[in-house]
């Protein structure tokens, strides 16, 4: 929420400046929650993290991504030139963070939650391959187009949650390792992930899926075609928007139907009826 933070660790009374609308409903949702707390008194503090890390976490977030790509014998690919940095906080440091604020925070604060250990993308990608004993990092490591935007540096300053007690426990190259380690143990954890492990995944109704028409790269710089890593992006980036092409015709398909056909509400023994009495319900979107 507070935009990129080039030189100096945002405290929490830095100005909000987010730079996509995924930030920006964050910064929106916690000016709603401190209007409640200052109006109607809402039992609430507002907690801002860095980069939270460490088993569980589903593979579409970049550690577990590249675990999960390494696994399978394939190449990571980084948005731009790799550069981009980011604070990681292992999640075991994270839930005692949320434990001391619950127990020693005040009603209607601000608590940044920080981190020391600040790694960039290519760093990133370099400490993973030593971990899987991967050498030659021009053919393990790969290059792709970046983001729309992409923050260069994301960085908090948590003292104010220092004095409350709190502190980083977990440096993150252990946290790396045993992260690694639960990956390994656990690979079928999620069953098909195949759709995520791309560089750009595209979403189709309420899944991700693999692009259509693109081969999967190989170690290298070679995709299972023998084209050059430029031909996996252009691909990327066709199929990706085949797909969305096809997916707004589908609902623009699907939502002229449905004016056409009686509309059905649901009865009180969870059965549905035409031209019945509607029960209204409201609708609360998720982030």
């Amino acid at each position: 929420m507070y935009g990129e933070a080039l030189a100096a660790n945002m405290a929490e009374t830095s100005i909000l400046d987010p730079t996509n609308p995924y930030s920006a409903s964050k910064a929106a949702a916690e000016m709603m929650v401190k209007g409640y707390v200052k109006s109607h008194g809402l039992p609430a503090v507002m907690i801002r993290l860095n980069n939270v890390m460490g088993p569980h976490q589903y593979p579409e977030k970049v550690i577990p991504k590249f675990i999960s790509l390494l696994r399978r014998g394939r190449p990571l690919l980084l948005h731009g030139d790799g550069q981009h940095s980011r604070r990681y906080l292992y999640a075991g440091d994270a839930a005692e963070a949320f434990d001391t604020i619950l127990h020693k925070g005040e009603i209607g604060q601000t608590y940044n939650v920080d981190s020391q250990d600040e790694v960039s993308n290519l760093q990133l990608a370099q400490k993973l391959l030593n971990l899987f004993d991967l050498t030659d990092s021009a053919a393990w490591i790969l290059h792709t187009r970046d983001r729309k935007f992409n923050d260069r540096r994301y960085a908090v300053d948590g003292s104010k949650l220092h004095s409350l007690g709190w502190k980083q426990r977990t440096s993150f190259d252990a946290a790396l390792r045993m992260t690694v380690d639960w990956y390994g143990k656990f690979a079928g954890w999620f069953g098909d992930i195949e759709g995520v492990l791309t560089a750009h995944p595209v979403v189709k109704g309420d899944h991700v899926v693999q692009p259509a028409g693109i081969s999967v790269p190989q170690a290298g710089g070679q995709d299972t075609e023998g084209s050059t890593l430029d031909g996996f992006v252009r691909e990327t980036q066709a199929g990706a928007l085949d797909a969305f092409v096809r997916e707004t015709q589908s609902a623009r398909d699907a939502e002229q139907k449905s004016k056409t056909m009686p509309t059905a509400s649901v009865t009180s023994n969870g059965g549905s009826q035409n031209g019945g009495k509607k029960r209204k319900a409201d609708r609360i979107s998720d982030e």
